[in-house]
């Protein structure tokens, strides 16, 4: 990364005026004074009276769930916190149980490790995956900050904590609070049990440094200074002293510093234009002075300068004439005092106007004879000519009515505006004559040079503003007030921007067009734009005549934003060659409108630590892959707009590299707008795992609304030789809202669109014209879960393009609010399960052309050709329950086209709710039904009103199927006689009915199941089995039939059997006979076992 970064001139002096005595009071861990309650609140801060926390809005994540030794980035705490008499800004957490203040708090490091810095320890567990605490897989740690200035709250929660880390989903949640007025540390629990299945250690407390903590033992309550050794939990269960669920109930372990003496009220003198000097009381108890600043009246204060102990008086300089400032000063200790506080306005400053032409520093070109100061009102008056002819030099405000251009030298310059910049109608300010080459910039700076100025510095360009002549002059934007680019002046180049306005809400906004011109060679490897601290808003046109050759950075932190809010936004590379324009953000990229077209195709793209992507509207369009790196700061946010990544272009993405990646840690938010895969990889990716989509699970995942595009219904580029693993891939560990397919498959079958994990879409799933989807990918088939609609124009399909299976992979339509299947797409080889109880309605006028369906549960409502079962390349699957036995099965409204050229159909009934009856679905065609295969899984079991034939197989899991008067033929010949499994189901024959099975030569019953006929009267089995000694000399059929004859009769003789008198018979029996003859075989032995 090279960035020209301007040399920071200060001009502020610092005048200290001491005392005699100097008395400085150290700072003590005794003078943290510790409590503890269980009268406090998750839901409030230490002696609110109202619930002021909620945590369930408005937080930043730090790290995602399932996560057992991760850090966190530094974020800003949100004020200034002062803790053992430093002042600290910074913060981040660790999975484990970390809170780092200033310094980065690792997860390897232990309780009183020698590693320095302030560490904060709610409940710190042992790293790695054998550690006693990590987020859950619902939980996360996240932040925020209630309050206002100067009572604000940094809440840290760990919401949803699993201790022992190994469980999934676990509830346990503590809060970390710190105190910005009172400098108060405060550790708040909820709920606290354990599941674990070995002892674990943990340490309470904070340890400022390896000697200095504080370890707090939860058993007792008690601290120690002295020892580092932690606290045992043995046993599941809750944890002694810290399991407070209750909110009202919570239990807070509380560190309260005591506070020096504060330093009175502040006294103001010695007023000029720049300056004045601030007065004070000496406290004696004291560390150290901070002062802060306000320049609006004292609603927010900045950080001024820490002043060391027993000064009374300090001198401030540099400050804008005519300017109201608030001060506030604060002695500290270990934290800060009460306020003193003080107000004053600087005296107007002098306007300074030429009265000749000639060269900035000479004074006799000015009304005053005198070269205008840092803090002088400047004027170039209309019809004069002036150089800046000065290595440095600085102003007020600077109006330009006249000429004002850069000295002819290529040495570096340095312009300084503690002001505003206005070019009049009348005015010319321009680069001059110069080369300034990159190694001796010229620059302008707007607003100051410091990051403490409280200049707005505006720029106001009525005239001609012309940055890049034959020298190319850098403009900075400092100063922390917002501030505006306006005027209607037709020249406005500025072909370098630098911002540096100190806090990321302190803003400068383009109002106007403005220029980004050719630069000189010795530029083009550099940044155009770049925000350091504060945010660049365009909410104009832009016009860029060259853009960076390799990196685009646009922010370099946390405390960066550059924001693109105008329709007649187009920002793109000039010139459009191969490798330039790779997007990296450190910062937020925000975009409400316009458009911005980076990378050629083989850019490596990325969001990192800090760095966030904020689409509220317009388009980021980017050539290459995009990554979100797993880290819980680096931030993917699309509310609105399009994100459009396309891996073709001038080169193409490698086919090692998913195209759109969100890596586990991470964060992203999609509640609205499009997120677009252009085309595929041009060439099949190496590994399944490499995707056109690949979102991780873990980390911080909002996905409700907006939709992800395959394609954008135009590109038609080649996914490379067509294959079971070319074209688009979609893996999603977690639910996408709505799903398009627009792939164009049509021009290049190698563009089809690939499942490699089961995926879950909870609006609508949409394929337009041209468009191909296949349920899996590479000979594995996924689950495609939608609880929407499904709008189908192109092809769904259990195999990729031209072949021929079989299938992999469904369609199931889940969801319980009723929904609709449309379109004139047609679905093949695909097997679908309905299993929403609201129903499905199919209203499409292409065919769905299935393999298999299952109806767990919900109606569909059918129209006569919108659903087909079976075709010429495979059998038709119907399987009417499948889920449970207290789940109602739905039905079809019409019977479904059953197709049979590839075979008879199999059916599965079961399990359900429902009484069962062949045709009482809609699901067979009405007289004697002929199948290929039949199984029986429901308790209630199935009773058949029409004569059934099985080709290859009846399978009785549970249940009796009822035959009823009807015939139940298994097999069709001595060479195809059918097979029979058996968990604990039977059949059930009426007064007429039969059931024939087919045996082969040679075949050799048992006295089994599979081989006999497992017969019943309802619950009683009654089954007729037969045994052979030998097999059957030639094949044929054998039918069971049942004689129901009344009444009883007599055996006589009557004949012991152990010790039981046979004396009597029932008169009904089951009758065997042989439809086609059966040849046992002489000699051979028939044996049968009648059951009952």
């Amino acid at each position: 990364m090279k960035f020209f970064t301007p040399l920071v001139l200060f001009f502020k002096v610092l005048i200290l005026t001491f005392t005699l005595s100097v008395t400085s009071f150290a700072q003590s861990m005794s003078n943290y004074q510790f409590s503890t309650n269980t009268s406090s609140s998750l839901y409030r801060t230490m002696g609110s009276l109202i619930d002021d926390i909620d945590m369930t809005t408005g937080t930043t994540v730090l790290i995602g769930g399932s996560q057992n030794n991760s850090t966190s980035a530094m974020q800003s705490i949100g004020f200034d916190f002062w803790i053992m008499g430093v002042r600290q800004t910074q913060f981040n957490v660790t999975s484990n149980g970390w809170v780092g203040i200033g310094t980065m708090a690792a997860a390897s490091y232990g309780f009183g490790s020698p590693w320095a810095g302030v560490r904060l320890a709610p409940m710190l567990g042992v790293a790695g995956p054998s550690g006693g605490i990590g987020t859950s897989s619902i939980g996360r740690v996240h932040y925020k900050v209630v309050g206002s200035q100067t009572n604000r709250v940094l809440v840290v929660e760990f919401l949803r904590m699993a201790i022992n880390t190994t469980v999934v989903n676990d509830t346990n949640t503590f809060q970390v609070r710190l105190y910005e007025s009172t400098g108060t540390i405060e550790y708040v629990y909820g709920r606290m049990i354990a599941t674990l299945t070995l002892p674990k250690n943990y340490n309470v407390g904070f340890q400022f440094s390896p000697t200095l903590y504080n370890n707090l033992d939860v058993t007792t309550n008690t601290i120690s200074t002295s020892s580092t050794t932690p606290f045992s939990v043995g046993v599941s269960g809750p944890i002694a002293n810290i399991h407070t669920p209750t909110a009202g109930n919570n239990r807070a372990y509380v560190w309260t510093p005591d506070p020096p003496d504060d330093p009175g009220v502040i006294t103001i003198n010695n007023i000029t234009s720049s300056s004045m000097r601030l007065n004070w009381i000496n406290p004696s108890n004291e560390s150290g002075f901070a002062l802060y600043r306000s320049t609006n009246g004292g609603l927010t204060y900045q950080y001024e300068i820490t002043l060391p102990p027993n000064l009374t008086t300090y001198t401030v300089t540099g400050l804008t004439s005519s300017t109201q400032y608030s001060w506030r000063l604060f002695s500290y200790r270990e934290s800060i005092s009460a306020p003193a506080d003080g107000v004053a306005t600087t005296l107007p400053a002098n306007k300074i106007y030429t009265i000749n032409s000639g060269n900035w520093n000479d004074p006799s070109i000015w009304n005053t004879s005198t070269v205008p100061t840092s803090q002088d009102s400047a004027e170039v008056s209309v019809g004069h000519s002036v150089i800046f002819n000065a290595a440095t030099g600085a102003c007020g405000t600077l109006l330009v009515k006249g000429t004002l251009a850069y000295w002819t030298s290529n040495a570096n310059q340095y312009f300084v505006v503690n002001g505003d910049v206005i070019v009049y109608p009348t005015g010319n300010f321009n680069a001059g004559s110069g080369t300034g080459p990159a190694a001796n910039p010229f620059y302008l700076y707007i607003g100051g040079s410091a990051l403490t100025s409280t200049a707005a510095g505006n720029l106001i360009v009525d005239g001609t503003f012309d940055m890049q002549t034959t020298a190319s002059v850098q403009v900075l934007f400092y100063g922390t007030q917002n501030a505006t680019v306006t005027g209607s002046g037709a020249t406005c180049d500025i072909p370098f921007i630098y911002v540096n306005k100190g806090s990321l809400n302190n803003q400068i906004e383009f109002l106007r067009t403005f220029t980004q011109p050719s630069s000189l060679s010795s530029y083009t490897s550099v940044q155009r734009m770049i925000v350091n601290s504060g945010t660049m808003k365009l909410s104009a046109p832009i016009v860029v005549n060259s853009f960076h050759t390799s990196m685009v950075y646009f922010v370099n932190n946390n405390n960066s934003r550059f924001w693109l809010n105008h329709t007649g936004i187009n920002l793109s590379p000039v010139p459009l060659v191969t490798g330039i324009a790779t997007l990296g953000l450190f910062g937020e990229l925000r975009i409400d409108a316009g458009k911005i077209n980076l990378g050629t195709g083989a850019n490596s793209n990325y969001i990192t630590t800090n760095g966030v992507l904020k689409l509220n509207g317009g388009e980021c369009n980017l050539k290459g892959n995009f990554t979100i790196f797993g880290i819980a700061s680096a931030q993917l946010l699309v509310y609105g707009g399009k994100l459009s990544i396309d891996p073709q272009g001038l080169n193409n993405l490698s086919n090692n590299v998913s195209i759109f990646s969100v890596n586990t840690s991470s964060t992203f938010e999609f509640t609205d707008g499009l997120i677009e895969i252009v085309n595929p990889h041009s060439t099949a990716p190496l590994t399944s795992t490499i995707a056109s989509i690949n979102i991780q699970s873990g980390g911080y995942r909002n996905i409700s609304g907006g939709a992800f595009a395959i394609g954008d219904g135009v590109s038609i580029k080649s996914g490379g030789v067509l294959s079971s693993s070319c074209g688009f891939n979609i893996i999603s560990a977690v639910p996408l809202h709505k799903l398009i397919i627009r792939n164009n498959y049509s021009s290049s079958n190698s563009r089809y669109c690939r499942i490699s994990s089961n995926l879950i879409i909870e609006d609508s799933l949409i394929l337009e014209t041209g468009s191909y989807l296949q349920t899996g990918s590479a000979g594995v088939g996924r689950k495609v879960i939608v609880e929407g609609h499904i709008k189908n124009n192109g092809i769904i399909s259990a195999v990729y393009p031209t072949s021929t299976g079989p299938g992999v992979g469904s369609i199931e339509l889940e969801g319980t609010s009723p929904r609709v299947v449309s379109g004139a797409g047609t679905a093949s080889w695909l097997s679908l399960r309905v299993a929403n109880t609201g129903g499905v309605t199919f209203s499409n006028t292409g065919t769905w052309e299935l393999e298999r369906i299952v109806m767990e549960k919900g109606n569909v409502t059918n129209a006569l050709s919108a659903i087909s079962i079976g075709s010429a390349l495979y059998r038709a699957n119907i399987t009417i329950g499948g889920l449970d036995e207290t789940t109602t099965a739905g039905t079809f409204s019409n019977l479904p086209t059953i197709i049979s050229v590839a075979g008879n159909p199999n059916y599965i009934y079961g399990p359900a709710a429902n009484s069962m009856q062949t045709g009482s679905f809609n699901e067979i065609s009405a007289g004697a039904a002929t199948l290929n295969c039949l199984t029986i899984n429901d308790a209630q079991g199935l009773v058949s009103n029409r004569n059934i034939n099985i080709e290859d197989s009846l399978n009785l899991i549970k249940g009796v199927l009822n035959i009823g008067n009807n015939s139940l033929v298994l097999g069709t010949s001595v060479s195809s006689t059918g097979r029979l499994t058996r968990t604990s189901g039977f059949v059930q024959l009426g007064n007429n009915g039969s059931f024939t099975r087919w045996y082969a030569s040679g075949a050799r019953p048992q006295f089994e199941y599979s081989t006999g006929f497992p017969l019943s009267i309802g619950s009683r089995d009654r089954s007729v089995l037969f045994s052979l000694n030998t097999g059957i000399a030639t094949g044929g059929s054998i039918m069971v039939t049942h004689n129901n004859i009344v009444g009883y009769t007599d055996i006589t003789p009557a004949f012991s059997d152990g010790g039981i008198t046979i004396n009597r018979r029932v008169n009904s029996f089951w009758k065997l006979s042989s439809p086609t003859a059966v040849n046992i075989g002489a000699g051979r032995i028939l044996t049968l076992r009648l059951i009952g």
